[in-house]
């Protein structure tokens, strides 16, 4: 009876000692393929982690090239704006250029009617026309050069004739024989003018302005300046 006992103890040891074994031997494999997991796991993430950065430098790339494109549309519209202002100035250009024509016949029929004292309801329509036009003109950025008591500028004036005197200093313009137009700070046409040239090299009073002492001469070279042309 004891025998039995004994062979029944050493059994029950032996199958708790090969329950162990097998327990541990499941341990262990789980450690393993627990471990195996989690490498697999780690490579995934940093597959994951270069996909995501190279996905943030092409985002990267298409937003540079985005902005690159924006600035030249932006550039490219701005060029369109200037050059359709380029051509409707120079559209208004070629239109005031015409009706410059239409001013000077109005300006000398008033300058003829004026020398002979004419005085009529017709002549004060011409006026009223030629101020109309000349507002018109204005309304455009177009405006009457200055030129009479002026000192003459070859950038602003045309000398056509010169005469000599003592009333005004040297190359002051004293007679407008065709008047001069700017549009938007361009010369549109220069004035015609006559340029005073003083007999001797002396500081002269300007055209209606007293003398003034210790003044230096100036050159009298406007003479010059109208050969040259002429040639």
């Amino acid at each position: 009876m004891a025998k039995e006992k004994q062979k029944e103890e050493t059994k029950a040891t032996e199958e708790l000692g090969k329950s162990e074994a097998r327990r541990g031997t499941t341990e262990s494999r789980t450690e393993a393929s627990n471990a195996a997991s989690i490498e697999v796991k780690e490579k995934d993430i940093e597959t994951l982690r270069k996909s995501l950065q190279e996905e943030k430098n092409r985002a990267e790339q298409y937003l540079t090239s985005l902005k690159y494109l924006k600035a030249e549309f932006e550039n490219y519209q701005k060029r369109n704006a200037k050059d359709m202002d380029e051509l409707v100035k120079r559209g208004s250009e070629r239109l005031a250029r015409k009706l410059l024509s239409v001013l000077d016949d109005f300006e000398r029929t008033i300058k003829a009617s004026e020398a002979v004292g004419e005085s009529s309801n017709l002549l004060t329509g011409v006026e009223m026309i030629q101020k109309e036009l000349q507002r018109i003109l204005k309304s455009e950025g177009i405006e009457k050069i200055d030129a009479v008591g002026k000192k003459f500028n070859p950038e602003l004036h045309e000398a056509v004739m010169v005469i000599t005197t003592d009333k005004c200093a040297a190359d002051t313009i004293v007679e407008e024989l065709r008047s001069g137009y700017m549009s938007d700070g361009r010369v549109l046409r220069p004035s015609m003018v006559t340029v005073a040239n003083p007999p001797e090299k002396q500081s002269s009073p300007s055209c209606g302005e007293e003398e003034s002492d210790g003044e230096e001469p100036e050159d009298n070279n406007i003479t010059d300046k109208v050969t040259n042309k002429e040639k």
